[in-house]
Parts: structure tokens; sequence; C-alpha cells
């Protein structure tokens, strides 16, 4: 973590939701769907429980593109504020060298090549991108409570449900919204 900062960091969210707001409008205009999907989705990509505003979670957009630009703010909720804070001030050789952030991406890459292969050589329900995806999708989502789906992974092998079972004791960084 980075020493000191944790108690007299007082960045708020609005640059992460200012940027997300504008990713998922672009999303929207993409698609044309309702305002109220941008917002939803921006705010649940922060680590809150994946209230989507859609019953098959982003899995129901059907789309890619969507999966990952929630997947890129999924990761972002799962850092440590105070390296936002770093960044800010211009102490970003402070983000390159922090342990716990260098540990939070090598266990999400880690996973997701795991349950990629599995996926790639175990099932016949995607192809490699769609298994990469999927993947990279769900240990994120599981790592960092957002709590959001694209497709039913209890239809996976089952060496990816004991995996994601060991993923949740993992988590975000401290001082994320995890």
């Amino acid at each position: 973590t980075v020493a000191g900062l944790e108690g007299r960091v007082g960045v708020d969210n609005s640059v992460y939701f200012h940027v997300g707001a504008n990713s998922n409008q672009v999303i929207n205009t993409e698609f044309n769907d309702m305002r109220a999907n941008e917002l939803g989705i921006t705010m649940s990509t922060v680590s809150t429980g994946g209230f989507s505003t859609r019953n098959g979670s982003i899995g129901d957009f059907n789309s890619p593109y969507i999966e990952y630009v929630t997947i890129i703010f999924m990761f972002l909720g799962g850092v440590n504020f105070a390296l936002y804070y770093c960044l800010l001030v211009g102490k970003g050789k402070r983000v390159l060298t922090d342990d716990e952030l260098k540990s939070y991406t090598f266990t999400v890459i880690g996973c997701t090549v795991i349950i990629s292969l599995i996926l790639c050589f175990l099932s016949d329900q995607f192809d490699t991108e769609s298994s990469i995806r999927h993947g990279l999708f769900l240990v994120i989502s599981v790592m960092t409570g957002s709590g959001f789906t694209t497709c039913d992974y209890m239809t996976w092998p089952i060496q990816t449900t004991i995996i994601i079972a060991l993923m949740m004791f993992f988590g975000g960084c401290t001082g994320s919204t995890r």
C-alpha cells in the first residue's frame, strides 16, 4: 500500500464516474439503449453488488465491446484509491512500484489464464476469444465484488467453480471500493 496516504486521501469518484458515464454513453448511443443504463452500470462497476439495469446482467447486451468496457472499470474499481491520488499529485512512480497493485494484477492475470485454458480445452461452449473474455470478466467481477455476469458460469467445468470459490478470498486492493 501507499504508506501515509490512507488517512488523508480525499479523492472522490467524480473522475471515475465521469469517464465511466461517458464510456457507457458511447455504448448506449451505439446500441440505442435507454440513458438509465449508462448511469446504473457505471455506478455498479464500482463494486456495489452488480445491480444491473437488465435481468441478464451485462450478458443481456450480447456485446463484447460492452463487456470489455465493463471489465476495465471493474478492474479500476478494485485498485487502491490512494494510488489514484498519487497519480493526481505526480507520484506515478509509486503506482508502478506498489506491491499490492502488482499482486492484484498478477492474481487477475493468473486466474484468467487458468480459467480461460479450462474453458478452451475442457468445454465446447466458447471459442478462444470468448473463453478469455468470459474468464477475465468473471475473475474481475468475483474479485471486486461487482457481481456482474456475462453467461451462466454454473454450466462451466467444475474446475472453474473451485477456482471461483478460492478467488472470493482475494478481492480487490485495500482502499478500493471492494
